[in-house]
């Protein structure tokens, strides 16, 4: 059956690492709109120790096993063979747009300026 569902959310912070929130959004926005008291994370952990599910110690051992696992998977794909950089905008499109043709002309110039 099919269902219909309309969400409003918010953006809690930049568009990228690259990106200055600062630029578009003052300072006091989040406190005003109250975005951390709903912040879903947040009501998650609440709703699990209310209910006895949840707890200091659990999250403590939770946070340390999740911070292991990102760990070991980072230094596995760092252990890995860098892809030759003629491959990186293979697989993006199925061809490449023409913005993306021309980053790949700039970085094709650039590496060989580089190399000379």
């Amino acid at each position: 059956k099919p269902v219909f569902v309309e969400l409003m959310t918010y953006r809690l912070s930049s568009h990228s690492t690259s990106d200055d929130a600062s630029k578009y959004r003052a300072a006091d926005e989040l406190a005003a709109l109250g975005v951390a008291a709903r912040h879903p994370v947040a009501r998650l952990k609440a709703y699990l120790q209310e209910r006895g599910h949840w707890d200091d110690d659990l999250e403590e051992t939770t946070r340390g096993d999740a911070r292991a696992a990102a760990r070991a998977a980072l230094d596995g794909a760092e252990a890995k063979a860098r892809p030759a950089r003629a491959t990186l905008f293979d697989d993006v499109y199925h061809e490449l747009t023409p913005e993306l043709a021309r980053q790949k002309r700039a970085l094709d110039a650039h590496a060989a300026e580089a190399e000379a």
